[in-house]
């Protein structure tokens, strides 16, 4: 056990504090040294704040359960946060969660798809594959990268949703395991 900690944990943690576009942006885009360090300083411990965010609706959840408050149903992990979404807001309520959930999760969606494109646009295509493309072909580029990395997002979820015997954290956190190393 002592192995990966020593070995897998500081190379994931390098990859992901290091190179996170999160923390990387701050940097790049901060007058002096003195505010990039504020920014990736503020960014890093809004990071540390999302797993209070992710782990509190799941103990609340458990401690609900254990007192009898959802009449005795026993709550899949990975259901905690819309269980109590359904069973402790009003009816409007629970429309504005999903509603914001939906948003999030479109925006997100977007801006991954957008930087894929703008990535693949301009740091391959125009400057590797076709240096004088006019910027009609950039636009058409750019909205083929989009669209086959929509489908190719699609195929990747349904072959994960597939796989027997693993929860999405468990593939998410072994294919993260896989990357971060070459990656760091």
């Amino acid at each position: 056990y002592w192995l990966p900690i020593l070995l897998g944990y500081p190379i994931s943690g390098l990859w992901f504090w290091c190179t996170d576009q999160s923390m990387v942006q701050p940097v790049l885009a901060a007058k002096n040294l003195n505010e990039s360090q504020k920014g990736t300083n503020l960014t890093g411990w809004l990071k540390i704040l999302d797993v209070a965010i992710y782990i509190i609706p799941g103990i609340v959840c458990f401690a609900l359960a254990r007192t009898g408050f959802f009449g005795g149903a026993s709550i899949a992990p990975d259901n905690a946060y819309m269980t109590l979404v359904m069973h402790l807001f009003p009816v409007g309520m629970v429309g504005l969660v999903m509603a914001v959930l939906t948003a999030a999760l479109v925006s997100t969606i977007g801006s991954s798809l957008n930087a894929l494109s703008t990535v693949f646009t301009m740091d391959i295509y125009v400057k590797n594959v076709n240096p004088q493309a006019s910027p009609k072909e950039i636009s058409r580029t750019g909205h083929i990268v989009t669209i086959v990395g929509a489908l190719v997002s699609i195929v990747i979820t349904v072959a994960v949703d597939n796989i027997k015997g693993m929860d999405l954290f468990n593939v998410f956190q072994s294919v993260l395991s896989f990357i971060a190393p070459p990656m760091a």
